[in-house]
């Protein structure tokens, strides 16, 4: 009995060493970050670090993130996770190539700390395929983002949310490169997950039944479309029905009715399509034009089918300042 209690008691203080331990290097991160911080981003921004000009936010982040590599170089786990953030704060800047480099840098830090076979490591190496495919690298972020998704799903699972971040990147790319087969099949395999998760009325599984809706239109696959779109629609006037994308979802459940010859049942969804993403196109923060431009053509497209030339004509005038104002 006596030798078990002080087996007990070795290990308690094996327990709290090891606790003590962490503690003192969270601490020592925590004055790491905040010396950062304050040197690298806060200090030069004051008038006297430079006498002509204030630095913008953007230029501070610039002159932090180069001398953080030779700062960091020896606490590993502290430069992945500025890394980190900082390749989320250019990713948000719009500047996709700083933002790449430092999720490549956080790729670099997780395998050197944690191998290949790490969610950290596949996680760092789905950001940069993101990041690729807005650079127009399509075909390397497909070669990454397929080795990161297999292995965050062998790692993490396929319910989790990095792997299912990495999926719908994955389904983003082969959307936007024409292969619409692919994109599909990893959105049916993603819905049903968001579905489980969060249940059916939900923003997150609004987003991908449309995204799903919109690779069958583009696939032909109109009958398809029409049922997915039903449930996009169903979703978006539960979660958002004063939003620019529930008019959206009409739009592109029309386009469906058009595909399908169910001219008359699209011609309403259509034009309430259109104008409620017109009225509500403040709210459309990204490709504002195009998103207007394409729900006016699908317009177009029904008189066309119909056979209504002069009033197909009077909403392909509609698209033409669109094209016009997004080529500018």
């Amino acid at each position: 009995r006596a030798g078990r209690a002080e087996r007990l008691a070795t290990k308690n203080l094996n327990d709290v060493n090891i606790a003590r331990e962490i503690a003192r290097e969270e601490a020592a991160a925590f004055e790491n970050i905040n010396e950062f911080l304050v040197q690298d981003l806060l200090v030069r921004n004051e008038p006297t670090f430079d006498a002509n000009d204030y630095l913008t936010t953007r230029q501070a982040l610039d002159l932090a993130s180069a001398g953080m590599a030779e700062r960091f170089r020896e606490r590993p786990r502290i430069a992945a996770s500025l890394h980190r953030t900082l390749g989320r704060t250019y990713h948000g800047l719009k500047d996709y190539d700083r933002a790449e480099r430092h999720w490549r840098a956080v790729w670099e830090v997780e395998l050197s700390r944690k191998g290949r076979e790490s969610v950290e490591t596949y996680d760092a190496m789905a950001h940069v395929g993101h990041l690729l495919h807005h650079l127009g690298r399509s075909d390397e972020a497909i070669d990454l983002l397929t080795e990161a998704t297999n292995g965050l799903r062998r790692i993490s699972g396929p319910d989790k949310s990095n792997t299912m971040a990495s999926l719908n990147s994955l389904s983003n790319v082969y959307h936007d490169v024409g292969r619409h087969r692919e994109a599909a099949t990893i959105l049916q395999t993603l819905i049903p997950i968001l579905k489980r998760i969060y249940g059916t009325s939900d923003r997150r599984v609004a987003d991908a039944q449309a995204r799903l809706g919109l690779t069958l239109l583009h696939s032909g696959r109109f009958s398809e479309a029409e049922t997915v779109l039903r449930d996009a629609l169903a979703n978006r006037d539960v979660t958002d029905p004063d939003n620019w994308l529930a008019f959206d979802a009409r739009s592109m459940l029309g386009e469906s009715l058009v595909g399908l010859k169910r001219l008359a049942a699209a011609e309403p969804l259509l034009h309430e399509g259109y104008q409620g993403m017109k009225a509500r196109e403040n709210q459309i923060l990204n490709d504002r034009s195009l998103r207007l431009s394409e729900a006016a053509a699908r317009v177009a497209h029904l008189y066309d089918a119909w056979g209504k030339k002069a009033i197909a004509d009077e909403w392909r005038a509609k698209i033409k300042p669109a094209r016009e104002q997004l080529s500018r």
